[in-house]
């Protein structure tokens, strides 16, 4: 077992014991203990080495305002470097990514803690205006997308650099305590796509008006004739098809329902409808996790929450403990307060809407931090790494598409992360995504563990 003593000063003792914890928790056999001292650096000590972290960032900011009154970086760099025979990508929003070795000691003179807090506290987005159409956090604004960064897992980085030092100090190998992991999950935001008669009317007009499509249609109303004899012949019930592609290739398999009621805002199908319970019960009787998908308003609105998961679970077989928000609406850190509040365990509402990569620069599970009460959540956060709409919006064609997706998924390998891709249940077979849903077999089998 390796012990690591780490000594920090008094000011942001909450946050950099929070990004250290977060750092150093997913090796096996080493262990961290906290000690405080009058220095504005951390420092840590690993058997006959000192290892000395700047702290520019700490040291500049205000304990009580750092996120309503923000000091946010100037310039983000980037830089290569070589340590222990070994090459190392780094980027830094606080000072040049340079380590400066000495005699059994290695000097950060960048603030890696203070840039690794950013992308997991995504504090950033407190006080960003103007809000998007839906009122989330613009992607255009995140850092790593304006600097073209969002491919890389900034805090897999500096945890990977870690690992190779410590094995360095102790002349030992390092094991992470996980392994690269798969999960294909959907969000339900339709059940059926001919949920009531007169819906092929509309979608035939759909069709012949706005994708000009002759053959669209004539698919359409093919789907729909089928659908007449047996609803599992729509085309937007593709539940067992999506489970057993998962099941397949040895990947977790999650569908998150969305419990609406008429009337309310942004309503998709009711949740206590015969065949959508069945659809719930018959999934939840499969080894594959049945999750919440919580409306449009209910990201900020507790009681339409704890109303909406009321529904699913008085329905569903299976005990909720996870899900996705609906348009990845999410106010931090009072949405995620919801869902603990809630006993719920774990959250995958953090990714891009318009872009795909690591929104907290992170492709491990992790525990969130609330900057406002200065607190480490219970809940975990799964990352969001990859949606299908959003790497569509980034590719041109069906071959880049698959292989932008699998290059991603690699890269979550490479640090024995989680790779999350979120599928919508009724992008199979319809047109507009047919030629990519094709690719799902061949995808599933790159990326799967």
């Amino acid at each position: 077992m390796i012990h690591l003593k780490i000594s920090i000063h008094p000011k942001f003792a909450i946050e950099k014991k929070y990004v250290l914890t977060t750092l150093f928790q997913y090796f096996k056999d080493v262990k961290i203990g906290f000690a405080e001292h009058d220095k504005a650096e951390t420092i840590i000590e690993a058997d006959n080495y000192i290892i000395h972290f700047t702290a520019d960032w700490w040291d500049k900011s205000d304990e009580k305002d750092y996120y309503i009154n923000p000091q946010l970086q100037e310039s983000v760099e980037t830089n290569e470097i070589s340590l222990f025979k070994k090459q190392f990508p780094l980027v830094s929003f606080y000072g040049k990514p340079i380590i400066e070795e000495q005699e059994n000691k290695l000097c950060f003179k960048f603030d890696l803690l203070a840039t690794a807090f950013q992308l997991l506290s995504r504090w950033e987005e407190k006080q960003y205006s103007p809000l998007d159409d839906h009122d989330r956090f613009p992607d255009n604004a995140h850092i790593l997308i304006q600097h073209e960064l969002a491919h890389r897992p900034v805090v897999n980085e500096y945890i990977a650099l870690l690992k190779h030092i410590l094995e360095h100090i102790y002349d030992k190998k390092i094991s992470y305590n996980r392994k690269y992991q798969c999960y294909f999950t959907h969000d339900v935001d339709e059940v059926f796509r001919f949920d009531k008669w007169y819906a092929v009317f509309r979608i035939l007009l759909g069709d012949l008006l706005l994708r000009k499509s002759f053959r669209a249609a004539k698919q359409t109303f093919k789907h729909y004739l089928l659908r007449i004899k047996d609803y599992k012949n729509d085309p937007s019930y593709t539940f067992e098809y999506l489970y057993e592609l998962a099941k397949t290739n040895q990947c977790h398999s999650a569908f998150y329902f969305l419990p609406g009621k008429k009337g309310e805002v942004d309503y998709r199908y009711c949740i206590d409808q015969p065949k959508v319970i069945e659809v719930v019960q018959n999934l939840a009787r499969k080894d594959c996790v049945i999750g919440f998908h919580p409306s449009y308003e209910a990201y900020n609105d507790k009681h339409q929450f704890e109303k909406e998961l009321q529904r699913l679970t008085g329905i569903s077989d299976a005990v909720i403990q996870e899900g996705r928000h609906h348009y990845l609406r999410i106010k931090l850190p009072d949405t995620l307060r919801i869902w603990e509040a809630n006993e719920l365990k774990i959250d995958s509402s953090l990714g891009f809407n318009q872009h795909i990569g690591f929104r907290c620069g992170i492709c491990f599970p992790f525990n969130p931090f609330d900057y406002e009460k200065r607190t480490t959540l219970q809940l975990i956060e799964r990352p969001l790494i990859c949606m299908e709409v959003a790497l569509r919006r980034e590719t041109e064609n069906p071959d880049e598409f698959e292989q932008k997706l699998i290059d991603l998924a690699k890269v979550v390998a490479h640090y024995h992360g989680d790779f999350v891709l979120l599928w919508h249940n009724n992008n199979i077979h319809h047109p507009y995504w047919i030629k990519y849903a094709q690719r799902l077999p061949k995808i599933l089998k790159a990326i799967a563990p």
